[in-house]
């Protein structure tokens, strides 16, 4: 999975340490403050991944699997790189949830900033 999660990062362009820190550096890490809710955040390309946790939650009728947007650090930049692949990768292993996800992300990126 380690490997995994280091590929998307490179893929998607999210900074990360290759040389390791993993499980144990995040279990010290400070949690997050809580995020405002997407709704009324600035356009997707602004949003934290904080943000993108809250707003993938509240898409009750998408099933994200096991992709933790707040753990892997993917913001709203990173999601709207985001391909059908990537986000298999990342966990969402239902196809429809990927098509649904690609979809409403395009819809939000295309609002105006």
């Amino acid at each position: 999975r380690a490997k995994v999660v280091e590929q998307v990062r490179r893929i998607l362009g999210i900074g990360g340490s290759a040389g390791g820190g993993g499980a144990a550096a995040a279990a010290a890490a400070p949690a997050p403050a809580p995020a405002p809710a997407p709704a009324t955040a600035a356009h997707i390309t602004a949003w934290t991944a904080a943000q993108v946790a809250a707003w993938l939650a509240a898409q009750a009728d998408i099933d994200v699997g096991t992709f933790d947007a707040a753990a892997l650090g993917v913001g709203g930049k990173q999601l709207c790189k985001a391909t059908d692949d990537d986000l298999e990768q990342l966990g969402v292993t239902k196809m429809a949830s990927r098509v649904l996800l690609v979809k409403r992300v395009s819809e939000l990126a295309a609002q105006p900033k």
